[in-house]
């Protein structure tokens, strides 16, 4: 049995058969050749169905299964080259933050797969470039054993990021609509999955099992639509899909049209909204200055409020949630803490965040809060 949130919030535990198990190492087996002569990478945790079917499917084929406690890019980088791994799994995020030291060029591996989020073209090609050209999607969920569905990049070139690509053998996938019916290609509906390795339900919900396979097929509540190719490709959360105006809008695609990083921002910043007519709308004093002026105009002045967080999760699937979590109150003249156990309470409004200082010369004094890049 693994634990699941999803998209709910609420863990549920998913219950899972041997046969379930059984069947996805031997789907990923087939699929991705492993043999007795890889060495598998394991950064992933272990109580995620991604690493825990990994770790079987090495077990499985007899490879050689490496573990890291935490995901520290240096150290991954020098387990990679003293290992001699060959096949590296991880997130988009971990990609990029490996190959951010130029001197990474493993000769050893032979196969990058990455997972939970698509990757930008120009990492691909850097992927492809210092590591492996053998780049692929595996997809999945606690729910449905993965992998169940596969995607390679570079042999779809004219094909974008948010493609899932075909199923794997153990596996069958649909495009369904509300009613039950199957769609064809060009129609957007609900991805749902069937086979051996669908989970037998969740622990003690009879209720949330039959939403879930409702008409004999499991419902992942993903959408998405099949292209005259027979690719899969992805669209948004079912739960996510914006209404207005008459049109359905995925929040992937809005998320797609936020500007790129500003110099002063370790990361990219996840949305920007604009506020109703006649809103009032107030001046964000905490802004690093100086702040550019086509940015200002464009995002901060028609934000009723902005808010600024020291740490946020970096799961990137169709959408992040997240509650503001603001800096506690300063206890150095020079830097602002960053409380880790802050939580807003219902029905109370977080209170209001004070300007970042630069960065300060006590260095021993200096806090995990978020500050401009010099």
């Amino acid at each position: 049995m693994c634990y699941t949130s999803g998209t709910t919030g609420h863990p549920k535990g998913v219950v899972h058969s041997h046969l379930s198990v059984t069947t996805a190492v031997l789907g990923d087996m087939a699929a991705f050749a492993y043999t007795e002569q890889d060495v598998v990478s394991g950064w992933l945790p272990l109580f995620h169905c991604a690493q825990h079917v990994l770790a079987a499917t090495a077990c499985a084929a007899g490879a050689c299964l490496v573990l890291s406690r935490t995901f520290v890019p240096a150290e991954i980088a020098q387990l990679v080259l003293k290992e001699g791994i060959t096949v590296f799994v991880g997130l988009p995020m971990m990609y990029a933050a490996v190959l951010a030291d130029p001197a990474f060029r493993p000769a050893s591996v032979r196969q990058c797969v990455y997972a939970m989020a698509p990757i930008p073209a120009p990492l691909i090609a850097q992927i492809a470039a210092r590591m492996s050209d053998n780049i692929l999607l595996a997809t999945g969920q606690t729910e449905i054993y993965p992998a169940t569905m596969s995607f390679r990049p570079l042999q779809h070139p004219g094909r974008d990021a948010n493609y899932w690509g075909t199923s794997l053998v153990t596996c069958e996938t649909a495009v369904m609509d509300d009613e039950g019916r199957l769609l064809g290609p060009g129609q957007v509906g609900e991805i749902v999955h069937r086979g051996p390795n669908v989970m037998l339900g969740y622990f003690k919900d009879p209720q949330a099992t039959a939403e879930a396979q409702k008409f004999g097929w499991h419902h992942t509540g993903d959408l998405g639509m099949w292209d005259e190719g027979g690719q899969m490709l992805f669209l948004d959360r079912k739960k996510d899909m914006i209404k207005t105006g008459g049109e359905n809008v995925a929040s992937v695609k809005v998320g797609g049209r936020a500007p790129g990083r500003h110099p002063a921002w370790r990361a990219r910043r996840c949305s920007a909204c604009r506020t109703r007519t006649g809103a009032r709308r107030c001046a964000p004093s905490w802004w690093p200055s100086p702040a550019p002026p086509r940015t200002r105009r464009r995002c901060w002045r028609t934000a009723a409020s902005v808010w600024a967080v020291s740490r946020c999760p970096s799961w990137s699937g169709s959408s992040t949630r997240c509650r503001p979590r603001p800096p506690a109150r300063c206890r150095s003249t020079c830097c602002a803490a960053s409380s880790s156990s802050w939580r807003p309470r219902p029905g109370r409004r977080p209170a209001r965040l004070h300007r970042p200082r630069p960065a300060c010369a006590a260095g021993d004094r200096q806090s995990r809060s978020w500050r401009p890049q010099a």
